[in-house]
């Protein structure tokens, strides 16, 4: 019996020893890079008269950017470009005159900077155009409705911000002495602010725009390390408050109401200024950036808070790649007599998204067309792909392969089909414009990584590290169970 206990005992150990395998985490290497969004041409007048009577579109991709390395070399010898010539009819018996523009849609960090030369020509004749610039999201996708009357030739003003003389008062606070803030990320100052308190007033406090939302609804607004002796202003803009916020120093960045060290103990008014002097604090001119777009983007931030309910303002000097940013214009006029056509062409780099999940990998390019529906009628559009490589996927049906790549010819812009159920049968209509979205690739049916030899060993490989020993500790515990049921049947019988 002590013979089988002791082989009992050395097969309970063998079966339990993956219980001391560490599992190996595989932390994998960046396997997709951002793209850049193209759009067409639009008119800043939402009531122009112009018809586009035919719109060719031509990408030309004969190489694709180094995805590996963005850097301003590697950029300036890459060659994709997209060219949208258009046919303008001016059906009216008047000359219009109208402010062109079109936006580079998102502006990913992967190609930040990388305008490229873009060109712009009316019946044949290159003419000047200005950069311009609005606020934008790294998260949001463009939208016209919302975007296009962000570009403003004036400063913004609206019942609140009435203009960059809006006089606006400066406060001080000064830390007070305190012990402690030892936890990671070092004291902090929180400050609470109520909006039901200041209805009409917004707070502007530098490295101070990081809040949470309490229970009651107060803000409390934190930011940087702070040390005795500190002095924060913070800024008042709209209504002066009857009294002044709350503050205290906090034992971490999280700002929590038991890790107070010391409550605040004077708040100084320091002076007044105006709200342009305060945007502009931190304008940089080199950037390239106009002093009325630079306004314009830095008011938008304070006033989309203030329309969420968020007394908390922000400002920003747009150089890090925070959710804020900037999206770049081109703009041009043109002028078209009555009765009149033109032609005019843009033509500009076009920056595909970049994804090695794939073997080789794919390149993602995505042209606006929703743009092209603010036109007051639009004819027939022609799309061409110039590439010898090959086409894998795309949003629009009906692409035929040529001697130079991918061809499609529509009578007017691709929308999406609805299909209802009706008493008489199935009803079909058009909805709102399809967005052109394309794949590129060195060979026709590229393959997932999950679906090569290396990938499936791979994919064996993590699973048999990660999921490998549980399996055996399963194994063991059901053959731990059938020997103990072995040896309790012998017993018994004994």
């Amino acid at each position: 019996m002590k013979k089988q206990e002791k082989l009992l005992a050395l097969l309970l150990l063998f079966l339990m020893l993956p219980c001391f395998i560490l599992p190996v985490s595989a932390n994998s290497a960046q396997k997709e890079w951002a793209g850049r969004d193209e759009s067409g041409v639009m008119a800043t007048d939402g009531d122009c008269p112009l018809v586009v009577e035919h719109e060719t579109l031509t990408f030309d991709i004969q190489d694709f950017p180094n995805y590996r390395n963005y850097d301003n070399e590697e950029l300036s010898s890459y060659t994709g470009r997209v060219s949208a010539e258009y046919t303008f009819y001016n059906p009216s018996d008047m000359t219009v005159t109208v402010q062109m523009a079109f936006p580079l849609g998102d502006t990913f960090q992967t190609y930040a900077g990388s305008y490229g030369d873009y060109i712009i020509k009316v019946n044949g004749e290159n003419i000047d155009s200005e950069m311009r610039h609005t606020l934008t999201s790294y998260s949001d996708d463009f939208d016209i409705e919302k975007d296009l009357p962000r570009l403003l030739d004036g400063y913004y003003t609206d019942s609140f911000f009435t203009g960059e003389d809006m006089q606006v008062s400066e406060y001080t606070i000064t830390i007070p002495d305190f012990e402690g803030g030892e936890y990671w990320g070092g004291p902090r100052c929180g400050i609470d602010i109520n909006p039901a308190d200041y209805p009409n007033t917004v707070f502007y406090i530098p490295y101070m725009d990081q809040y949470h939302v309490l229970d009651d609804g107060t803000y409390r607004t934190y930011g940087n390390r702070v040390r005795p002796g500190n002095q924060i202003t913070y800024y008042v803009i709209g209504e002066q408050p009857k009294y002044l916020s709350s503050f205290k120093v906090y034992n971490d960045w999280h700002c929590l109401d038991d890790q107070v060290l010391a409550n605040g103990v004077n708040t100084l008014k320091t002076g007044t200024l105006t709200l342009g002097e305060l945007i502009f604090e931190n304008y940089d001119e080199s950037r390239g950036i106009s002093r009325i777009d630079w306004y314009n983007a830095n008011l938008e931030l304070l006033r989309v808070r203030r329309e969420n309910g968020n007394p908390i303002g922000r400002l920003s000097d747009f150089s890090s790649w925070g959710t804020e940013m900037l999206m770049t214009w081109y703009c041009y006029e043109v002028t078209v007599g009555p009765g009149e056509r033109i032609t005019n062409e843009v033509s500009s780099p076009i920056y595909p998204g970049v994804s090695t999940l794939y073997d080789p990998p794919i390149y993602k390019y995505t042209y606006l067309l929703s743009p092209a529906g603010t036109w007051a009628d639009f004819g027939g559009l022609d799309i061409y792909i110039n590439t010898p490589y090959y086409v894998t996927d795309s949003s629009l049906d009906g692409f035929k392969k040529t001697e130079n790549g991918y061809e499609l010819h529509l009578d007017g812009l691709p929308r999406e089909k609805i299909r209802e159920i009706t008493l008489g049968g199935i009803k079909e209509t058009e909805g709102e414009i399809l967005e052109l979205e394309f794949t590129v690739s060195t060979s026709e049916k590229p393959v997932h990584e999950s679906q090569t030899p290396s990938g499936i060993i791979k994919n064996i490989t993590y699973f048999l590290l990660f999921f490998g020993p549980i399996i055996l500790i399963g194994v063991a515990a059901i053959a731990v169970l059938i020997i103990l049921i072995l040896i309790f049947k012998r017993i018994f019988r004994h």
